[in-house]
């Protein structure tokens, strides 16, 4: 049933083995996430921005991994979904953002740091967690880009009937 509503609903899909198989992996994977953040599993990858007038290293995009135990690195593509259908997102996101700023106290200004938002990050709390990280690390919030994709804004303008942007103040 699930399969059939994640393909437009409408519909329907036979119970095989190959559906048995995705759903035991999904299963698998829903319940080893669930410990990542506590077991210590996730990392960052930092992806240099470079200013194209002159070459130059303006700031770094955090890039998540999940080093698993038995399927090593891991990229969020393989389980970004599933941790956004569970909610385990908002847990993985924050992570995410202390983690990330905590490296970016360490560099010297102007670099800047960009990080991804999830579509359930965004929610009056994520003011409130920004703002206690450039407090708890002294970062000057100019440093900080937070990105969201475009499909991000379609939904958010779908769910909200409104711009989203006009919604969301960051402290500056």
């Amino acid at each position: 049933m699930s399969r059939a509503k994640e393909l437009g609903g409408g519909r329907f899909e036979a119970f095989d083995i190959a559906l048995r198989h995705r759903l035991t992996e999904r299963m698998t994977i829903e319940a080893d996430l669930r410990h990542a953040v506590a077991r210590e599993q996730l990392e960052l990858r930092y992806q240099p921005l470079i200013d194209r007038r002159d070459e130059q290293t303006i700031g770094f995009e955090a890039l998540l991994r999940w080093r698993h135990p038995e399927h090593g690195l891991i990229a969020p593509g393989q389980f970004r979904h599933i941790a956004e259908q569970t909610g385990m997102i908002i847990a993985i996101g924050y992570w995410v953002l202390a983690a990330a700023y905590q490296q970016l106290a360490s560099l010297p200004e102007p670099i800047v740091l960009a990080a991804n938002l999830s579509a359930l990050q965004i929610a009056p709390e994520l003011v409130n967690q920004v703002g206690q990280l450039i407090a708890q690390h002294n970062i000057t919030p100019r440093r900080l880009v937070l990105e969201i994709t475009e499909s991000l804004v379609l939904d958010l303008k779908q769910a909200n009937g409104a711009e989203p942007w006009a919604k969301i103040r960051f402290p500056v």
